[in-house]
């Protein structure tokens, strides 16, 4: 690694604390490599899933807040960017979730109806 992020994923299981498995990549553009076998199909994709939210969140936030682009050679400089970055994130995320959410209980109450 030159330069840039490196991406631990980590599979920890939730009962017993132990590391059930654990991947290494520079980049987020390559596929997800399962080599837990013994993880059940719905454990998996559950994994995947979260999986999935955080390359979106890291991907949205480098292009969109600059996220990894502060050149300050000051340690606090750089953990203040990459703070505001998440907060900026969250608060849009929040935003947009309040001001486009789409509800379907009209739907609901229909088949609770029927």
């Amino acid at each position: 690694m030159e330069k840039g992020f490196m991406y631990l994923f980590i599979i920890i299981d939730r009962y017993s604390r132990y590391i059930v498995d654990y991947e290494l990549s520079s980049t987020l553009e390559k596929g997800f490599v399962m080599t837990g076998l013994m993880l059940s199909f719905l454990s998996m994709m559950e994994i995947y899933a979260a999986h999935w939210t955080i390359e979106v969140f890291f991907k949205e936030a480098k292009q969109q807040l600059k996220l990894g682009t502060c050149q300050s050679r000051d340690f606090d400089a750089q953990i203040a960017h990459v703070t505001a970055c998440y907060l900026l994130y969250t608060l849009l995320v929040y935003f947009r979730r309040v001001n486009s959410y789409e509800s379907l209980g009209g739907l609901f109450d229909a088949i609770k109806n029927d």
